[in-house]
Order: C-alpha cells, then structure tokens, then sequence
C-alpha cells in the first residue's frame, strides 16, 4: 500500500519537478511533403496521428534534441515513409502503439541517414525500427532498442555502422541475396551476433541473411550509463521515478539513452519500471537492472 501512495505522490510532483511543454506539433495522419521541411527543439515532440509521406522532391531535417512520437491509428503500416531524402541527427523516435509495422522506411530511390538517434517502442508488441528498400540510406551511431526487429533490408545498399542494437527478436534481417555491410555494431554481447552459419556461438541479437558483420564492436560504443537513472544526473532516486511517470504519461522527455530507463532489465520502458525504482529506494528492493547480471 506505502508503495502505492509514494507512485501517487510522485506522479502529483511531476509539474513541480518537471515543468510541462507547452510546445508539441501534431502531423495529421497521410501528410505527403512536397517541400523542403525542418522539425525543430522548439516545436518538439512531433506527435504523428498516422503514417506521413516525404515525397521524392522533398527532403524532411529533424533537428537534435527532436523527439518524434508516432501513436496514431489510421490505414496504413509504417511511421515515416521516405521517397526523398531524410536526415536525422541525434533525435528520438517512439512507437507508442503498435499498429505502426516500423517507424522509419527508406522507399525505393530514397536517401538520407539517422544518425545518433534512438529508436524503439513502448508497446507491448513491439515493431521494426528501420525498414531500407532500394534506398543507400545510412544507419549510424544509433541505439535500437525494444524492437522486433531492429533493421530489416528488403533490397538496397545502406550503410550500417557504430550502433547499439538489442532487438527482441532479430538485430538486423537481409531478406536478399545481396551482401549487406553491417561492421563495427554492437550486437549486445562481446561474441557478437548469432548467426546460424557465420557465427552460431554468438550471444547476442540475431542477424539473418547474407550479412557482413565481421569485425563487431565488442562493448557497447555510446556513452556509458547508471541504470535507473533516467534522468541522467549520475544519482539513482526519486526523481529518476518522477522522470519516467512525466515520460510514460505526460510527454516528457525520454531518459538518455533510453536503456537507462529499463530499471528492471525486461527490455522495455514503462511503469513498471518507475515502482521498481520505487520499490528499490523505499523497501529494499532490489538494485536497477540486478537481474541482468
């Protein structure tokens, strides 16, 4: 019951410990660019009420620091559709249903990167990140996390490199018989990827297909982080419990990386993870992420 109360006081300090955004853009649902267009900090988060489109004569710049929140219903399967160009740099991109097949996808002559981002769902049935189709789009510096499957390459020549992957289900799936580079990523492990022929001892997230993962980091390349502490101040705390409460609710911000969030390691980011934190700083539960190790 105390456990209780102190989540329902904590969700009541969400507007007193973090002050809310006034500043959100709504994307209606079947939004075609035609023209050049910039998502900037400052009208962030972008909340997609369905799939968009950026056609092939426009190109679509998500600022740093952007968060893109794709959680609306409509007759389509994916998040952005790209059939000009995308560039995205150090931003967020969340699933928060799972009607979405993936958030991003590189059509046929598209291009672009994402780069430094973090892409995942808070779903319960979890989707794709990125989907790449006739596209040279590059994938770099990224952390793909709660994921089904963190890449899917239909056809293409894309560039994947310096990630963080832990998917659910499959890391990076090549459903061609063309070679598809993916080196230098990490895989969640130090013994790499499994793969059913190439590596078969691997511990970490599945690669399928014809794929060159060969050499694979071997520790994970972003910046290292306390788990628990979603809001990145080094300590674990109430307030990293209230940071995820305004996350999960209330539009807040996203813990950086978002992994940090995941306090009881079961590879998702929710409110579970917000009383395990509680759990652990008010009666002795056990450590973030203790059942990891």
């Amino acid at each position: 019951m105390r456990l209780f109360s102190i989540l329902a006081m904590a969700t009541l300090m969400i507007h007193v410990l973090i002050p809310d955004s006034a500043a959100q853009t709504t994307v209606p649902a079947g939004k075609i660019f035609y023209s050049n267009e910039i998502w900037s900090p400052a009208n962030s988060p972008y909340i997609l009420s369905g799939s968009i489109r950026i056609s092939a004569s426009a190109t679509l710049i998500i600022q740093p620091g952007v968060t893109v929140n794709c959680h609306g219903f409509d007759d389509a399967d994916g998040g952005i559709y790209v059939d000009g160009r995308l560039e995205a740099q150090s931003c967020t991109f969340v699933g928060t249903i799972s009607y979405f097949s993936q958030l991003i996808s590189f059509r046929t002559g598209s291009s672009g990167f994402v780069d430094d981002c973090q892409l995942s769902f808070t779903t319960t049935i979890k989707k794709d990140g990125v989907r790449i189709e006739s596209s040279n789009a590059t994938v770099s510096n990224c952390i793909l996390f709660n994921l089904n499957n963190a890449l899917f390459v239909a056809s293409g020549t894309p560039t994947i490199a310096g990630n963080s992957i832990s998917a659910l289900s499959r890391g990076l799936v090549n459903s061609t018989t063309s070679l598809v580079m993916a080196e230098q990523n990490w895989w969640s492990s130090p013994s790499g990827p499994f793969h059913a022929t190439l590596n078969p001892s691997g511990t970490g997230c599945v690669v399928f297909g014809n794929v060159d993962f060969v050499p694979w980091l071997l520790s994970d390349p972003h910046v290292p982080y306390v788990c628990g502490d979603a809001n990145g101040d080094a300590a674990v705390d109430i307030s990293d419990a209230v940071y995820l409460i305004a996350y999960i609710f209330s539009g807040g911000p996203a813990p950086n990386p978002l992994a940090a969030g995941d306090a009881n390691c079961d590879a998702a980011v929710d409110i579970s993870d917000a009383v395990y934190l509680i759990g652990y700083i008010f009666s002795g539960g056990p450590a973030p992420c203790n059942s990891c190790k």
